[in-house]
């Protein structure tokens, strides 16, 4: 190439190798980004472990949530690359401080969870007074109570379940059955079955990701579904109320799991508190059969679900005697009945991750049946006058 005189060619040649070094650079900015984003990929797809310790306020009771989980990280919407995941959830009493109650209260030391039907905030009584059945009559304090503390604990990995326990400890039930019925007499009976409102459904009282960021979610929840069946005739001369209530201490109940071991239960032998209730304003004759059938039924991260199935039956007379003897005599309205009932364990596990399935049953069990002849029994005296003594 030929230059002419006087021609000045090197600022050319400096932009020229400007360009040049700039287009290089560009080039190593960009491996280097794309190494770093591969390098950060890389890192977030990397195994991780977490094992920890956290206090969660299940309404204004302490829990606390122990985990051990070790895997890829995710969203916690599948297990899918999680390697190791030990959880449990059990009360804690030395963390009670942590969950203070509404306006600045702090609950009890050992306040349990309330499960139930028609159960007051105390747990004790009914939170509707009267629920009404059909044909003038009502069901006055009809309710169950349970309370107690749920527990579950969970030992797994991506290709097993090591093991699984759940259940509930300290489980104290209520039951309770009024038959009440107005002045107005009738030799028709009453059949039927009643499911009480509110419990057709399980709640959530438990739902998290723990181990983040090889999240696993944890979910509790329990149902408590339950129904009356009653079968009524009853004549009076009056309004009258004719049942009967149960205290029930059943204490630890729960269920384990383990591979190569199979199942394992924990039961205690119950004690039982029957108080009979009985009003009568006049001549009263009666035939109640009345039964709650309820469970308390727990669920685990649809992995393993354990029921308590309970049957309190209450078959009962009501029989009126209107007096003898030359003075103005005393009548009087009794109530006699033989309550029973039984209570039967059932659990399943079924664990289902990608090609692996795992599935175990336990049950039905019959862990206790109880029943006492005479346990209910009641009189009460009404003042007798001509039309009662016509019997």
């Amino acid at each position: 190439t030929v230059v002419p005189r006087g021609t000045n060619y090197r600022p050319a040649a400096r932009a020229h190798r400007s360009r040049q070094k700039t287009k290089q650079t560009t080039m190593t900015l960009l491996r280097l980004a794309a190494v770093s984003q591969a390098l950060a990929v890389t890192a977030l797809a990397a195994p991780v472990a977490l094992r920890g310790e956290e206090v969660h306020c299940l309404r204004d009771r302490a829990h606390l949530l122990r985990f051990d989980v070790a895997g890829e990280p995710n969203d916690g919407s599948s297990l899918e690359g999680i390697e190791r995941a030990v959880v449990s959830l059990e009360p804690s009493q030395e963390h009670s401080e942590h969950c203070l109650g509404g306006l600045g209260s702090t609950p009890s030391n050992h306040k349990q969870f309330c499960f139930g039907a028609n159960q007051d905030a105390a747990c004790t009584g009914a939170k509707e007074a009267v629920l009404p059945l059909e044909d003038g009559f009502e069901c006055k304090d009809c309710f169950v109570a349970a309370s107690a503390d749920a527990f579950y604990k969970l030992n797994y990995s991506a290709w097993s379940v090591h093991s699984v326990s759940v259940g509930v400890n300290n489980l104290n039930v209520r039951a309770s059955a009024t038959v009440r019925r107005t002045e107005t007499e009738s030799d028709k009976p009453a059949v039927g079955k009643k499911t009480l409102a509110g419990t057709d459904k399980p709640f959530t009282i438990f739902d998290s990701l723990v181990g983040c960021p090889a999240c696993v979610r944890v979910t509790f929840k329990i149902g408590v579904p339950t129904t009356l069946a009653y079968d009524l005739s009853w004549k009076s001369d009056g309004t009258g109320e004719a049942g009967a209530s149960l205290d029930m201490e059943f204490g630890n109940n729960s269920i384990h799991w383990a591979s190569g071991q199979g199942w394992e239960k924990e039961s205690h032998s119950p004690t039982v508190t029957i108080k009979p209730a009985l009003t009568a304003t006049g001549k009263a004759e009666a035939d109640v059969q009345l039964a709650l059938t309820t469970s308390l039924q727990v669920s685990v991260d649809n992995v393993v679900w354990y029921h308590l199935d309970l049957d309190p039956s209450l078959p009962m007379k009501v029989t009126f005697d209107g007096g003898w003897g030359p003075f103005k005599p005393k009548a009087k309205t009794c109530i006699n009945g033989d309550p029973s009932f039984e209570m039967v364990q059932e659990a399943d596990l079924n664990w289902n991750l990608f090609k692996w399935h795992k599935q175990a049953h336990w049950g039905p069990s019959t862990l206790y049946s109880w029943s006492q002849k005479g346990g209910i029994h009641a009189c009460e005296e009404v003042v007798a006058n001509s039309s009662l003594l016509l019997v």
